[in-house]
């Protein structure tokens, strides 16, 4: 048998350019999305608590320990 031609090469690398394209587009769309609500609501709530922990003198983590 023999290896890759220089053919097949091509083929395999304008695919994986295609692909590549194709999923930088995508990125780009989602980074444009705005950010729900319920999940911003989300976040401030992890921040509040954890802001909560540090005032207790808790480290960092520590309270993911259990």
């Amino acid at each position: 048998m023999q290896g890759h031609t220089g053919n097949q090469d091509q083929d395999k690398s304008a695919v994986t350019d295609a692909v590549s394209m194709k999923l930088r587009r995508y990125y780009a769309t989602v980074m444009e999305e705005a950010i729900p609500d319920r999940f911003l609501d989300l976040l401030e709530q992890l921040d509040a608590a954890d802001n909560e922990q540090r005032g207790k003198g808790v480290p960092k983590g520590a309270a993911d320990d259990k």
